[in-house]
């Protein structure tokens, strides 16, 4: 979280000084969950006042008049956030569909499979691009699906040296069976935001994928 005191002035009163040093205990008690956050103080146009507090209150850093320092440290955050939440979706994502034994990166080509655009199935290049993964490890996750007998490589009739990856009537069914579940977890996950979180965090998360894909040009 991130709350703003604009403009004030360059030597600060007590009571706002107070306010800095008990904002955790004023945004709990106003509902904001327990987490990281940043209280930015602009002073004037030159010089602003950054502090940092961890979840349990405390002030981690102080980074007084240094916009750029500031800048560094929530994109390390928000890289680390990212990190641990792509690490987490991945632990109980699969939790949620155990009773299925499909795993998350297993339900990504079961869901890419199962769109209108694919009934006849997809080139394993094309679904590497759609997934935005490495063949290498698109192999293994389809192996293991040809295995359980969700997928099957099919003939492509354009280009017979060619195959397409396709979902079986097996793996149709399971598909049918996880997609009540996966959007059960997602309603979990993202208890908390309203529709107008949603497309805005959608939105921003567009934005730092366009930026990552440039980076592989």
């Amino acid at each position: 979280m991130i709350a703003t005191l604009s403009r004030k002035p360059r030597m600060l009163p007590p009571e706002l000084e107070t306010l800095i040093l008990n904002f955790p205990a004023v945004a709990e008690c106003h509902g904001f969950p327990p987490t990281d956050f940043c209280v930015i103080i602009e002073i004037d146009d030159f010089m602003s006042m950054y502090c940092y507090f961890s979840a349990k209150g405390n002030v981690m850093k102080d980074l007084s008049g240094s916009k750029a320092s500031a800048s560094s440290e929530l994109a390390n955050r928000i890289f680390f956030r990212l990190y641990q939440a792509a690490n987490t979706m991945h632990k109980t994502g699969t939790k949620a569909l155990e009773k299925y034994g499909v795993t998350t990166q297993q339900w990504s080509v079961l869901g890419a499979l199962s769109r209108p655009q694919a009934a006849n199935g997809m080139a394993i290049g094309d679904l590497c691009r759609f997934l935005m993964v490495s063949r290498q490890n698109l192999n293994g996750v389809l192996d293991r699906l040809g295995r359980q007998g969700y997928t099957t490589a099919v003939t492509d009739a354009a280009d017979r040296r060619s195959k397409r990856i396709k979902l079986t009537p097996k793996g149709e069914k399971v598909w049918d069976a996880i997609t009540p579940l996966i959007y059960s977890y997602y309603d979990n996950t993202l208890q908390g935001f309203s529709f107008d979180d949603r497309v805005d965090f959608l939105h921003h998360l567009n934005h730092l994928l366009n930026n990552m894909v440039k980076l592989e040009d």
